[in-house]
C-alpha cells in the first residue's frame, strides 16, 4: 500500500507539473499576441499622434498668421488724420504727376493756316473764298505788291473799300476810286483760280479785305420778280454762256405760259424748284412755254441768246412775261 501510495502520489505530482507547462506555455502564446496587437495599436496611436501633430501645427501656422494680419489691420486702422491727409496728399500728386503735360495744363493748340505759294507772280498764293465769300490778303509791305490766285470767284465782282489799294486784273490796272476798288470777273469754272495782283499804295505795311460778289441774274443771285405779268426785260453781252437768271414765288395754283421776245434766236427755260419740272421753249412749237404750279412754288426763270452759225453766243436784247392760262 505505501509503495502504490508513493507512485499514486509521483503520478499526481508528473500530471501537476505537466499541466503547469502547459498552461505556461499557453500563457506566453498569449502574451506574444497581445505584444503584437499593443505594438500595432501603439503604431496606429503614433500615426494618429503624428497627424494630430502636423494639423495641429498646421491650425497654429494660420492662427498666427491671422492674428498677424489683424495685427497689420489693426496698425493700418491706427493712423491719425495727419497720416491719412498726408497719405491722401501724397496720391493725389501722383495721380497728377501722371496725367501726360498735355491733359495737365491748356496748351495752346492755335494752328496757323497752311501758306500755299510765295505771293509772285510765277508761284501766287492760293486762296479760296470763305463762306461769306471774302479773302483775306497777307500783310503787303508798303509800295510793293502780291500775286494771288483765287478759286471759284469766276463771273462775280471783286469789291475792295480801301483807297490804299490798287489791283490789276487780266492785265488792266483798277485804282480806287472814292475809296473804293471795283473789278468785274469773266466768267470761269469753280476750279479756274483767277489771278490778281494786290499792290498796297499806302505808307505803312497793310492786309486788305477782297469781297466777292454774284451780280444780280446770276444763278447764285437771281433777280426776283413781284409781278410776272409785268415786262420783264434784260440786255445780255456777248459770249454769256449761263443766261439770265429770274425767281418768281407762285401766287396761287394753276397753269403759267411764258412769253418771250428777243432780237436774236433766244432760249427760255423754266423750273418748278418745287417739283422738279423743266419746261424749255426748245421743246414746242408753241409760242409759249407752259408749267403747272402750286400757291408758293419756286419758279427759276432763265433766258439767252442761242449760238450762232460760227458757235458764238451774240449779244441779246430780251423781254418776257407770264400769265395764268
Amino acid at each position: 500500500m505505501a509503495g502504490i501510495n508513493k507512485k499514486t502520489s509521483h503520478l499526481f505530482k508528473t500530471s501537476v507539473a505537466f499541466v503547469l507547462l502547459v498552461s505556461l506555455f499557453a500563457l506566453a502564446l498569449a502574451g506574444c499576441g497581445e505584444t503584437e496587437q499593443s505594438s500595432s495599436a501603439a503604431e496606429t496611436n503614433s500615426s494618429a499622434s503624428v497627424s494630430e501633430a502636423v494639423s495641429n501645427s498646421e491650425s497654429s501656422a494660420a492662427v498666427y498668421e491671422n492674428a498677424s494680419s489683424a495685427d497689420t489691420s489693426s496698425e493700418d486702422s491706427s493712423l491719425t488724420e495727419s497720416e491719412i491727409e498726408s497719405n491722401t496728399e501724397s496720391s493725389e500728386a501722383n495721380d497728377e504727376s501722371s496725367v501726360p503735360e498735355e491733359e495737365s495744363s491748356e496748351a495752346d493748340t492755335t494752328i496757323e493756316p497752311e501758306i500755299l505759294g510765295t505771293g509772285t507772280k510765277n508761284d501766287p498764293f492760293l486762296m479760296i473764298p470763305a463762306e461769306d465769300k471774302t479773302v483775306t490778303t497777307y500783310n503787303i509791305p508798303a509800295g510793293e505788291s502780291q500775286y494771288y490766285a483765287i478759286y471759284r470767284v469766276g463771273g462775280t465782282i471783286l469789291t475792295i473799300e480801301n483807297e490804299n489799294v490798287s489791283v490789276e486784273y487780266e492785265g488792266i490796272p483798277y485804282i480806287a476810286k472814292k475809296g473804293k476798288v471795283v473789278v468785274k470777273i469773266a466768267y470761269a469754272l469753280a476750279s479756274d483760280a483767277i489771278l490778281f495782283e494786290i499792290c498796297n499804295e499806302g505808307e505803312s505795311d497793310e492786309a486788305f479785305l477782297l469781297q466777292f460778289e454774284n451780280p444780280e441774274g446770276t444763278m447764285a443771285n437771281p433777280k426776283s420778280v413781284e409781278n410776272i405779268s409785268d415786262d420783264n426785260s434784260v440786255s445780255i453781252p456777248a459770249g454769256n454762256e449761263t443766261g439770265y437768271h429770274f425767281k418768281y414765288i407762285a401766287e396761287k395754283d394753276g397753269t403759267l405760259r411764258f412769253y418771250m421776245t428777243a432780237s436774236v434766236a433766244s432760249l427760255l427755260s423754266v423750273t418748278n424748284n418745287s417739283t422738279s419740272a423743266n419746261r424749255t421753249s426748245e421743246e414746242t412749237e408753241a409760242e409759249y412755254v407752259e408749267i403747272e404750279v402750286k400757291a408758293g412754288d419756286e419758279l427759276i426763270i432763265v433766258v439767252g441768246a442761242q449760238r450762232d452759225k460760227r458757235n458764238n453766243i451774240p449779244a441779246v436784247d430780251i423781254t418776257w412775261n407770264a400769265v395764268y392760262a
